[in-house]
């Protein structure tokens, strides 16, 4: 009862400290520092975008084929301090670098994950990264990446990553998946979605431009739309910050994307012929020296021995001489019977171009358009091709009107 007692009092005299004036400075500074804390933060979102849609100004205002090595320079020494060469020698010959913009608070993204509550008050973490490549005096590459927290309760994941970049050729891209992409179509730019794996999964968006493209396409592959970064509510999905791009992709989801396909070794389009130049990293003049009986076993394939005459591009000494031939036909119908490669293109002596992939997996060439008979008009358009990859010049038969055969 006495403790009771003695409480009472304590009680009384902590309220009426409270309740005086040096009570109230504490509650007031109590809630001021957060509230302070806060607008700082947010003040520091502001500042973040504005940085970053001036960087992507700049980005913008380089020009594939067009800009200089100098021109580069100066845009890396505006930025010196969040610029990485990438640790290579840079010069007019060859170099490459990053521009990496974040908040001093958000750098170490365990912060974010940490304080997920943030997200709840409209605090999020974000970077914003600029990317340029010069080759032989003049850039041939930029890019512009968008990494950020959704708003928090967003459907699709906890982060929203999108990029762009022009480039001078898509890597690796072969028939079968360049015509999932609609490089057939339009063989210039190209937008995927793929789902971000990462902790809290999320959504991606990429866009992919060359030189080649129009002026409204390259326009349409760089409309970012960063305001949603530092508003209060945030962005719920990637089409809040690429809306163009975001439309462009859905347009390619939702049509037939199944052009008239090409027979199988059979003529093909010469601008296929020219994005498969640009884009895989194997090309070779062969000549047909042997071909072996279809393996009843596996009677899918069809080895060929070729004799190496000339590679157009890629390097020498990676290459094998003999390859399986994809036979075609329907593996669905257990009753059908693969027939033999066709003469025409198959037989000693014969002239053969093939474009190959660098995978030691996956080197089997498609029977749609990545082996194709050397004729005059197909390796003039790849040599062709091939030569003005080299020298930076604009790709003939890839540009907007090209004829097809």
């Amino acid at each position: 009862m006495s403790t009771t007692k003695d409480a009472f009092p304590r009680f009384r005299f902590i309220y009426r400290k409270l309740a005086g004036r040096a009570g109230k400075i504490i509650l007031l500074s109590l809630l001021a520092i957060p509230l302070a804390t806060w607008c700082t933060l947010r003040v520091s979102m502001s500042i973040d975008v504005w940085r970053a849609n001036t960087l992507l100004f700049k980005i913008k205002q380089l020009r594939a084929r067009e800009s200089t090595y100098e021109d580069a320079m100066r845009l890396a020494h505006e930025y010196s301090s969040h610029v990485d060469f990438r640790g290579e020698q840079c010069s007019s010959k060859n170099c490459s670098f990053d521009i990496s913009l974040w908040s001093g608070w958000s750098a170490s993204p365990p912060f974010g994950y940490q304080m997920d509550f943030l997200r709840a008050v409209g605090i999020r973490v974000s970077w914003f990264g600029g990317l340029v490549q010069v080759q032989d005096g003049h850039v041939i590459s930029k890019g512009f990446d968008v990494w950020i927290e959704a708003k928090r309760g967003a459907p699709y994941g906890q982060w929203l990553y999108v990029t762009t970049q022009l480039t001078d050729h898509f890597p690796g891209r072969d028939y079968y998946y360049g015509r999932i992409r609609g490089l057939e179509e339009h063989p210039n730019y190209y937008v995927v979605h793929p789902h971000l794996s990462t902790s809290g999964g999320g959504q991606a968006l990429s866009a992919e431009v060359t030189p080649d493209a129009t002026p409204r396409e390259i326009e349409r592959a760089f409309d970012f739309r960063l305001s949603c970064v530092s508003s209060l509510v945030g962005c719920s999905e990637v089409a809040d910050l690429l809306p163009t791009a975001w439309e462009d992709h859905i347009a390619l989801e939702n049509s037939s994307r199944q052009s008239e396909s090409a027979g199988t070794y059979g003529p093909c389009p010469l601008r296929t012929l020219a994005r498969l130049a640009r884009d895989m990293e194997n090309v070779l003049l062969v000549e047909v020296k042997r071909i072996f009986p279809v393996d009843r076993a596996q009677n899918r394939f069809q080895d060929v021995e070729y004799q190496l005459v000339e590679i157009l591009k890629g390097q020498p000494g990676e290459h094998l001489a003999r390859y399986p031939m994809d036979l075609g036909g329907d593996e669905s119908n257990s009753t059908h019977r693969f027939a033999r490669l066709p003469a025409r293109v198959f037989s000693p002596g014969k002239r053969v171009v093939l474009f190959l992939r660098d995978s030691d997996l996956d080197f089997i060439p498609d029977p749609h358009c990545e082996v194709v008979p050397a004729t005059q008009e197909y390796l003039g358009v790849v040599r062709q091709t091939l030569t003005q990859l080299s020298k930076g010049a604009p790709i003939t038969a890839l540009r907007e009107g090209s004829q097809r055969p």
